[in-house]
């Protein structure tokens, strides 16, 4: 059932599932390329999306857009989309056009 999340004894109702990426759900290489899924990740995920709950994930990293972080994830088996893909330089783009921003002087890389 959908409010049963992982165990029959707790009752919560859970309408959206947010999930950090980076040790939780896997470990990126050391040299940036790549991630390796954690295990039971995949199985975690479907089981989510067979209870028909959303699912996004956020990092903390700003190196990468969000379809990079994607793409990365998609090379490791895990298929999302990049609308379930959420990083701070996405985060604050959203609220700067909900709050009627302007004009934004960003600094940062690619990925911000």
């Amino acid at each position: 059932m959908r409010d049963h999340l992982l165990r029959d004894n707790i009752s919560i109702d859970v309408r959206g599932v947010l999930l950090d990426l980076d040790g939780t759900l896997a470990v990126g290489s050391p040299n940036g390329s790549g991630y390796a899924l954690l295990p039971g990740v995949m199985e975690f995920v479907e089981h989510l999306r067979a209870n028909k709950l959303p699912v996004v994930i956020f990092t903390n990293g700003t190196v990468n857009t969000p379809q990079r972080f994607v793409e990365k994830l998609m090379e490791a088996g895990l298929k999302i989309e990049t609308s379930e893909m959420m990083t701070p330089s996405n985060v604050a783009a959203e609220y700067f056009v909900s709050n009627d921003f302007r004009t934004v002087l960003v600094l940062g890389g690619e990925g911000v």
